[in-house]
C-alpha cells in the first residue's frame, strides 16, 4: 500500500536480489538513524515489524516505508520520519507515521529500488546548523519595521519580500523541519518552505541570525 504524493508516484519497484542503502529511523528518538544495507522485502519487514507501506516523498527523492498496520496496532508515533515528510509536502497530510521506519531512494527506470541518495543522507545525519526558508504568497504581509513577523523572519532576497529566514538556527534538521510545519500551519499565505543548512546561507544572511533560546 502506498500514501500519495504530491507528484506522480513512480513505477512499482521490485527488491528481490538488489541490495539498497538505506536509512533505518527508529521511533524512538535516541536511537541514532543507521545507514545499512538490505536486500530483500523480508528485511524491510524485519525492519518495520511487518508488511510494509511506503510513503513518497519527491522533494527529497526517496520514499519512507512503515508498517501497514502501524496505526490500529498503536505503535509509538515516529517523530522524525513524520517531520521528513510533513516538511516536504505542499499540503500538510492528515496522518502521522508510527513505528520504525526505513527511508530508501526512488525507484529507477527499470522499477527497481535505489540508495538513498547521499543528499539526503548528509542532510538528515551530519551535525549542523539549519534554518528554514519561506515562500510567501503575492498577498503576504510584508516584512517591515513595524512587521510581528520581525522577530523570527528575515528578508531572505534582497529587494525580494517574497522570501524569508527564519532568524532561529536549529542543531538538527528535524528540529527545523518541525518548526516549518508550525509556521505552514500558522500562516495561511505560505506558499513554501525548505530546511537548509547554515553552510548553503549568503554571508550576510548567516549575520544576522539569532542564536535559538
Amino acid at each position: 500500500m502506498r500514501l500519495p504524493g504530491n507528484d506522480p508516484l513512480p513505477a512499482a519497484r521490485t527488491r528481490e536480489n538488489n541490495m539498497v542503502t538505506c536509512l533505518r529511523i527508529a521511533a524512538d528518538v535516541d536511537e541514532p538513524i543507521e545507514l545499512i544495507d538490505i536486500e530483500s522485502d523480508d528485511e524491510y519487514r524485519r525492519l518495520v515489524d511487518g508488511w510494509t507501506e511506503a510513503v513518497d516523498v519527491p522533494a527529497l527523492g526517496i520514499s519512507i516505508y512503515v508498517n501497514e498496520e502501524g496505526l490500529v496496532r498503536r505503535l509509538p508515533f515516529n517523530a522524525r520520519a513524520s517531520a521528513i515528510w510533513w516538511a516536504n509536502c505542499e499540503r500538510l497530510p492528515d496522518a502521522m507515521l508510527v513505528g520504525d521506519a526505513v527511508v530508501v531512494g526512488y525507484p529507477d527506470d527499470d522499477g527497481k529500488a535505489t540508495d538513498v541518495p547521499a543528499e539526503t543522507v548528509a542532510l538528515l545525519t551530519q551535525p549542523r546548523e539549519y534554518a528554514v526558508m519561506i515562500r510567501l504568497g503575492s498577498e503576504s504581509e510584508r516584512i517591515g519595521s513595524g512587521s510581528r513577523f520581525n522577530a523570527v523572519l528575515l528578508p531572505f532576497v534582497a529587494g525580494n519580500p517574497n522570501w524569508l529566514l527564519s532568524s532561529a538556527r536549529y542543531e538538527d534538521y528535524f528540529s527545523a523541519a518541525l518548526w516549518s510545519v508550525a509556521l505552514s500551519e500558522h500562516r495561511c499565505d505560505v506558499g513554501a518552505t525548505k530546511v537548509v543548512p547554515s553552510a548553503q546561507l549568503p554571508g550576510h544572511l548567516a549575520e544576522k541570525w539569532q542564536p535559538q533560546a
